[in-house]
């Protein structure tokens, strides 16, 4: 078995933190110590959410490089989102999409996760800024997973504004991409799929739409 790398530890003991820390403060550019403090909290955050928002602190006040910024707030929405800290969590799916558009060299889903998170807690007031920003960063859907968000965002919209036709049709064709077996990749046939697992909600949401049961 291959030895995890450092800044990708599943484990967070005093011996990890040392050693970790031990390792950053050798590394040379701010852009490798943001991208090794992203990284860590990514594979941190579900057993140790704390520890991972943190961690994402530290980048943010200590090492901001732009290249990691988009991708770091998101995480941080992520977490807020988890925390059920839902103002901060709007403030950095906010933050996220606006460093998208002052460094558009770094492409993130956070106005999918945003709009997911919308949708999910109908919160109406935010439906045309979701709306809005569908427009601007949508359009050029590659992976399965993105056209599935994509249309049942719109979808659960259309619906809570009582245009169930247009709403059906839209949940329709997201849960035909959730059922895709294969990307169309032939080198990584399973690259970008639908995780039913990982946002059991919205696609029960998707469901009920389909069935006229919301």
């Amino acid at each position: 078995m291959s030895k995890v790398e450092w800044f990708r530890r599943e484990t967070w003991n005093e011996k990890d933190q040392q050693e970790f820390f031990e390792r950053l403060n050798r590394s040379r550019s701010k852009f490798h110590k943001a991208q090794y403090l992203r990284i860590q909290a990514c594979h941190l955050e579900d057993k140790y959410p704390e520890v991972a928002n943190h961690l994402l602190d530290k980048l943010l006040d200590e090492f901001p490089e732009k290249t990691q910024l988009a991708s770091t707030y998101l995480q941080k929405a992520m977490l807020m989102v988890r925390f059920m800290r839902n103002k901060e969590a709007i403030e950095y799916f906010r933050k996220a999409i606006q460093q998208e558009r002052d460094f558009p060299n770094v492409k993130t889903a956070a106005y999918l996760e945003y709009g997911k998170f919308v949708v999910s807690r109908n919160l109406e007031a935010y439906f045309k800024e979701i709306e809005n920003l569908i427009k601007e960063f949508g359009g050029d859907e590659f992976f399965a997973v993105q056209s599935y968000e994509t249309f049942g965002i719109q979808a659960a919209i259309f619906n809570q504004k009582g245009r169930f036709e247009i709403a059906r049709e839209y949940a329709e064709k997201a849960l035909e991409y959730a059922d895709l077996k294969h990307s169309g990749l032939s080198y990584h046939p399973d690259v970008g799929l639908v995780d039913k697992d990982k946002d059991v909600d919205f696609n029960k949401l998707l469901n009920r739409i389909v069935k006229n049961e919301v």
